[in-house]
């Protein structure tokens, strides 16, 4: 999902005004512009698990060098050597010890004077036993990222009402038998009966959710997209099981559009604070279980009468809703996984499970859109290079694509960071395929992507859904 990362910088410019030189070393600042960005102040780490590091590139240079540094000492190397681009996604090794007093240090290779650290230290729990630590002290527990990002929306923060059991809340692995959309993991949740955390113990309340670490603003648009899957799902009779949530953090609780599983199968729910309560589903019972299911959203978050909501499941609009979207100009947060309100009603023995794969968002549709052909764009898909394909210089290769309704001819183009770099060719048969020698004179890259557009109508266009790499 590295494809969002344009994305996110695109949907956080707002912000950078105010929170440019937020826990930053001031020397840093003056002298060159490299700043560490993430991990956030406050963050409690996982060891075993995926992170995002980020920072500010500034004048350090081609290339970084990345150090875990402990209680003002340096500890370990995260890596002595890598791009200088902003982004570095770390797996915290099992062996890291549990500390409060961790920081990033990321100094430029070729001049080691370029170099910066966050002022606020975060902490790192064990692999072994992080699931029994308080969630709700005030810090943030993030379970990291699956595969290679969640995109724009950054690290998963475990809700600090989750359970402090190990089977309620993970990021698995294919090979161990899970099921995965794309890649290699996904998260898996999970409650059983009797399964509470924090004062959901005391409100008759079941739940294990993650919140994203990234909140909306109102009167902007959003792109989002998902992978659900239910394994072997039961009903729980009079209680609407919640699978996902927008909140808004001052208002109505219950204004937004609530994933709820009832009696018919799950249903997008829009509380009567919109005016009258109104209910669209969007997955039956019928083919709930053991499935993927695709979703995609787009929405403009507004307190007036311009704002919508639009969502497909499999390539399929199945709900386009015009109106208010939101009851104050206040930040809006997301949250997934199992919520069981009130289960004292039911007096259930149901078990649920439940996976969340390729989580995404950011500010067009091609930017969520690896399952599903979006709105405009014909069926015109670019198939290959689709994303981390690495091709060499002087080889042949085939570019491929659905032709969909783009007509007789195309434009190929080579993007490199999402602008024009190279035009391949400025028209071709929309056979679906081209063969092309990558030029010896291309520079070694990760971040190129193919745009093909229809000469006809240039509105019906698509990309490569991730970067791929041309070395040498």
């Amino acid at each position: 999902m590295k494809r969002l990362i344009a994305s996110a910088v695109l949907l956080s410019a707002t912000l950078v005004a105010t929170t440019l030189f937020v826990g930053m070393s001031s020397t840093a600042v003056a002298a060159d512009g490299l700043m560490v960005e993430r991990p956030k102040w406050g963050r409690e780490l996982i060891g075993g698990k995926t992170y995002f590091i980020r920072w500010i590139t500034g004048d350090g240079g081609a290339t970084v060098k990345i150090s875990l540094r402990k209680a003002g000492k340096h500890y370990k190397w995260i890596s002595k050597k890598t791009k200088n681009d902003g982004e570095y996604i770390w797996k915290i090794p099992t062996s890291v010890t549990k500390s409060s007093k961790y920081k990033i240090r990321i100094t430029s290779v070729k001049n080691p004077s370029i170099s910066d650290e966050r002022i606020d230290t975060f902490t790192i729990f064990k692999a072994s036993n992080w699931w029994k630590e308080d969630f709700d002290d005030g810090d943030a527990t993030s379970l990291g990222i699956e595969d290679d990002g969640s995109g724009s929306w950054d690290d998963f923060i475990v809700h600090g009402n989750s359970p402090p059991n190990r089977h309620n809340l993970n990021v698995v692995n294919k090979k161990d038998g899970h099921p995965v959309r794309k890649g290699k993991q996904s998260v898996r949740f999970e409650i059983r009966p009797g399964d509470c955390g924090g004062d959901d113990c005391e409100t008759d309340r079941e739940r294990t959710e993650l919140l994203m670490d990234a909140n909306e603003v109102a009167s902007n648009e959003y792109w989002y997209a998902w992978s659900v899957y239910f394994k072997n799902y039961k009903i729980i009779q009079n209680i609407g099981v919640h699978h996902g949530q927008w909140k808004q953090f001052s208002g109505p609780a219950h204004m937004f559009p609530t994933f709820t599983m009832m009696s018919n199968g799950l249903n997008v729910e829009f509380g009567k604070d919109f005016g009258t309560y109104k209910k669209y589903l969007v997955i039956p019972n019928k083919g709930l279980s053991n499935k993927w299911h695709d979703f995609v959203i787009h929405t403009k978050w507004s307190k007036a009468s311009n704002g919508f909501l639009k969502l497909w499941r499999n390539g399929k609009l199945l709900v386009n809703r015009k109106g208010k979207t939101v009851s104050s100009n206040h930040d809006i947060g997301f949250r997934f996984g199992i919520y069981r309100p009130f289960t004292g009603k039911a007096k259930s023995n149901i078990t649920h499970i439940v996976y969340y794969d390729e989580l995404a968002r950011g500010s067009s549709c091609d930017d969520v859109s690896q399952f599903m052909t979006c709105p405009g764009g014909s069926s015109l898909k670019v198939t290959s290079p689709n994303g981390k394909e690495k091709w060499k210089t002087k080889k042949k290769y085939t570019i491929k694509w659905k032709k969909g309704k783009a007509g007789t001819y195309v434009k190929i183009q080579l993007l490199k960071k999402g602008k024009l770099y190279k035009t391949i060719a400025a028209k071709t048969k929309n056979d679906g395929k081209h063969a092309w020698r990558v030029p010896s004179t291309l520079v070694k890259s990760a971040a190129y992507k193919v745009k093909i557009t229809s000469t006809k109508n240039k509105k019906l266009t698509d990309s490569s859904n991730k970067n791929f790499t041309i070395t040498k």
